[in-house]
C-alpha cells in the first residue's frame, strides 16, 4: 500500500489483494475467506446493476447505472467528426454518513 499519482494527482492507492489482507488482519479472520467474501460482495453488486437495479448499501452509497446517450466527437489525432453510441456506464454516488466523516477529517 503506498501513495501513488494517480490522473496527476496523490492518492493511496490499495488494489484488492492489499485490501484482502488489511480486512483479514483486523478481523482474523483468513485471507481466503475475506476474498471470497469480497468477491461475493462484487458478484451481487455487479449482478444488480446488470439488471438495471440500483444498489444502496447503508452508510457507503449508491452503485448504480447511468445511461450515456449517443453523440458526436472529435478524434484528436486526425480531426475527425466520430459518432459514439448510446451506452450504460456504472457510478457510485457517496452516502451522506461518507462525505461527512470525508469533510470532517481535518477537524
Amino acid at each position: 500500500m503506498k501513495r501513488n499519482i494517480f490522473y496527476g494527482k496523490k492518492c493511496y492507492c490499495l488494489n484488492k489483494a492489499e485490501l484482502i489482507a488489511k480486512i483479514s488482519e483486523k478481523t482474523d479472520v483468513s485471507a481466503f475467506e475475506t476474498e471470497q467474501v469480497i468477491n461475493f460482495a462484487i458478484d451481487i453488486i455487479s449482478e444488480k446493476m446488470e439488471e438495471g437495479e440500483k444498489v444502496y448499501i447503508v452508510g457507503l452509497g449508491t452503485f448504480e447505472v447511468h445511461k450515456r446517450s449517443a453523440h458526436s466527437a472529435v478524434n484528436p489525432r486526425t480531426g475527425e467528426r466520430i459518432t459514439i453510441e448510446a451506452y450504460d456506464t456504472p457510478v457510485f454516488r457517496a452516502a451522506e454518513p461518507l462525505k461527512k466523516r470525508v469533510r470532517n477529517r481535518n477537524r
